[in-house]
């Protein structure tokens, strides 16, 4: 679980929140995605994390595969990122982006078993790329045949 209190908005700039579709999970029924939520620190500031399930990540059911840990960290202005996920008083230096990421949820039952059109729905709403669809629900899609076209 990941609460956020108590966060100094005052020194750092909300940059975004997104979906986490890198670490989507498959089933028949798929999983949250999770979200990653990104602060930008205006001038130094301190931070208190304390953050669970970074190792173990929710069970997929029934076939479906496991979902994604929590994940916390920040990344300096030259690139480099540091993991914090408990931690009390930590420096987060002045232009560098606070990462957060919630975990997601496991896929329920077999991804074979996914109805086609519905992992097409996912890949044109975003929720999936069409490489992640052809990775793990090839029976959704046919080869060689780009999705949109008469060959779905």
């Amino acid at each position: 679980m990941i609460r956020c209190s108590g966060i100094g908005l005052a020194q750092t700039l909300f940059s975004r929140r997104s979906r986490n579709l890198r670490r989507f999970r498959a089933g028949k029924y798929r999983n949250g995605l999770g979200i990653d939520w990104f602060f930008h620190a205006l001038e130094d500031c301190y931070v208190t994390t304390i953050v669970d399930r970074r190792k173990t990540p929710p069970w997929g059911l029934e076939g479906g595969y496991g979902g994604r840990t929590n994940d916390v960290g920040f990344r300096r202005p030259d690139g480099s990122r540091e993991v914090i996920p408990r931690a009390t008083g930590v420096k987060i230096p002045k232009g560098s982006t606070l990462e957060l990421a919630c975990a997601g949820g496991g896929g329920y039952g077999p991804p074979d078993e996914r109805e086609p059109g519905a992992v097409r729905k996912d890949v044109l709403e975003g929720y999936i790329t069409e490489a992640h669809a052809r990775a793990y629900y090839p029976h959704a899609l046919k080869p060689d045949a780009p999705l949109g076209s008469s060959g779905e």
